[in-house]
């Protein structure tokens, strides 16, 4: 540019008259010397290059040469490096979950504590470790360099294993005159609903890992709920019924049920009239607060009734000679009442 700049400013001096017929290096009429270009002379100096400075202090002009990206150059940033959660550390249980900062970032991750790459699972839930081990992780978004890799250690001492609080049976075990529903109750507020199994013939009600009874174990439905009535009892005995039942869930030890005996019996019946002195011809009659199919078997000549006794009837008419009245009252799949007595004078 400095050359074009002097040649032009002599050409116009020469169209002036100035020095028209001055060459390089010689002198003008006027006594100035014509500018000589670099190197005409003959000497090996061409004058200054890229990035040296002219002969009046100003920087040269610098070339730039532009080769394009480098092989393997993305545009944008690197996506972040995924965070874990709980920080690593020693625990009882992991549930470990990652996140990342970078929108729209799919997270492939490790746990065998290699690294992850293009063919590792894709992070989608909380990841369980129920042992020691590593968590590797990093992020990928389209157009963007991927993530560092992140690394979570765990340490998992389980320590004792969670149990399952065991059911509670109501109504309280125990002696019932009629047919109830028995439900069973789990203390508290748990976190994961439990599955309650249970038995009425006195066996050992069973569960799998995954919390499902394993038949002939019955699963409880709190809707229903356990009906007790005379089709389910005779274990131990007449009339009886042991409930045994537990509550299970995955990965808890299940919570067990202490048995519990409940007995179906016919109420003690009641006698009317009751003993005094009644006059021949008189009925005597029976009840119970037992609901539902019940026999009356009495004897009337001071012998203890029994459900085997042959005279039956929810009444009698007294012929004089019932000195004493001994009655029970008998259901099916119930026991038999206590007896009750009446003792009359005619």
């Amino acid at each position: 540019m400095k050359l074009c700049l002097l040649a032009c400013s002599l050409a116009a001096i020469a169209a002036c008259g100035g020095i028209a017929d001055a060459g390089p290096g010689d002198a003008a009429p006027d006594g100035r010397v014509v500018a000589q270009p670099p190197g005409v002379d003959g000497s090996t100096d061409a004058g200054p290059t890229p990035g040296d400075a002219s002969s009046d202090g100003a920087p040269a002009d610098v070339v730039a040469i532009d080769e394009g990206p480098p092989d393997g150059w993305v545009e944008g940033s690197p996506v972040a490096t995924p965070t874990c959660s709980p920080l690593p550390g020693a625990y009882t249980y992991v549930q470990a979950t990652l996140s990342d900062t970078t929108p729209d970032a799919t997270i492939r991750y490790t746990t065998d504590g290699t690294n992850p790459g293009p063919k590792s699972a894709v992070y989608s839930t909380a990841i369980t470790f129920t042992m020691s081990g590593q968590l590797r992780a990093y992020a990928t978004v389209p157009g963007q360099p991927d993530s560092a890799v992140a690394a979570c250690s765990y340490i998992v001492n389980p320590g004792p294993p969670l149990q399952e609080p065991a059911p509670v049976p109501q109504p309280t075990p125990g002696t019932l005159d009629n047919d109830t529903t028995v439900s069973l109750v789990e203390p508290g507020s748990p976190s994961i609903p439990p599955t309650i199994c249970f038995t009425l013939d006195g066996s050992d009600p069973t569960i799998d890992p995954g919390g499902n009874c394993v038949s002939p174990t019955q699963t409880y439905d709190a809707a229903k709920q356990i009906l007790l009535d005379g089709t389910v009892t005779g274990s131990p005995a007449v009339g009886q019924v042991v409930l045994k039942a537990l509550a299970g869930a995955p990965t808890y030890l299940p919570g067990v049920m202490p048995a519990a005996q409940y007995t179906l019996r016919v109420a003690t019946p009641t006698v009317t009239p009751a003993s005094g002195k009644i006059v021949t011809g008189a009925t005597v009659a029976f009840a119970t607060d037992t609901k539902g199919a019940v026999t009356f078997h009495y004897t009337t000549d001071g012998t203890p009734a029994s459900c085997a006794s042959p005279r039956t009837g929810a009444s009698f008419v007294t012929t004089g000679t019932e000195a004493k009245v001994d009655v029970v009252g008998c259901k099916p799949g119930y026991a038999s009442s206590t007896d009750a007595t009446a003792a009359y004078t005619f």
